[in-house]
């Protein structure tokens, strides 16, 4: 936690400090004003102090991780595949196959159908819906959701997050997920409802997080902008701008 008291008029946000300005600033703060690109021995010393803890905690998680591979080969090799961001050999096998002359289907339908297809192939993948999940069809046949045992709902072991009417902490929890590694999170919502998600979605992209979102729309736009009593919430005309 940084603690600072920032006052507007030593900052310009607009134009760069002159030379005069820099002097001033360096001077306000305390710093030597002669002084370019400089950084305090104190401050290398102190990050060579975590780095240091750092590798020291490396090295027993590298320890701990060979021990777990003695005692549990089969589970350590999914593991470290995980880790590693590697997908299992031959899954892109259990992919679906379509042609041009095909019936058309909706496109959540469509992902319901993959979904449905990779997961027995892709056990790294966890997901849900902002409490969509019948309309998104993000939920495969077969999958327990993930709750506590003693509610009766589900258990730990479960692959499938109801997230509730919480889009922003939806797309939160998944760009988390992928940070941490070892799993690929999934998630769902209308279209329309992205937008309070935005934080979210622009951090996955800026941060290249593996998060697949899985959009659709309730109503087609045109009806949707022609309906005069639609609420905020709803109207795609907010979102046209993506």
């Amino acid at each position: 936690m940084v603690d600072t008291l920032t006052r507007i008029d030593y900052l310009n946000f607009f134009i760069a400090l002159k030379a005069d300005d820099m002097v001033a600033l360096k001077t306000k703060v305390g710093f030597d004003p002669s002084a370019t690109f400089h950084v305090p021995d104190e401050v290398y010393s102190t990050w060579a102090t975590v780095g240091e803890r750092g590798s020291k905690l490396q090295a027993e998680w590298n320890s701990l991780l060979d021990s777990y591979g003695k005692a549990f080969p089969k589970e350590h090799a999914e593991l470290t595949r995980r880790i590693s961001g590697q997908l299992p050999d031959g899954w892109e096998k259990s992919l679906p196959t379509y042609k041009a002359s095909d019936p058309a289907q909706a496109s959540r339908k469509l992902s319901e159908i993959v979904l449905t297809a990779i997961t027995p192939a892709l056990p790294d993948l966890l997901g849900g819906s902002a409490d969509l999940t019948g309309s998104n069809l993000t939920k495969v046949k077969g999958t327990i959701d993930f709750q506590p045992e003693n509610t009766g709902l589900g258990s730990y072991k479960g692959s499938y997050i109801r997230f509730g009417v919480r889009e922003h902490g939806m797309g939160a929890i998944a760009n988390g997920i992928s940070a941490y590694g070892g799993i690929i999170p999934f998630i769902g919502t209308f279209l329309n409802f992205v937008s309070y998600a935005a934080g979210a979605v622009r951090l996955a992209a800026l941060s290249k997080h593996q998060v697949i979102w899985v959009g659709m729309c309730l109503i087609l736009y045109t009806k949707m902008s022609a309906v005069s009593d639609c609420s905020p919430a709803s109207d795609s005309r907010l979102d046209r701008s993506w």
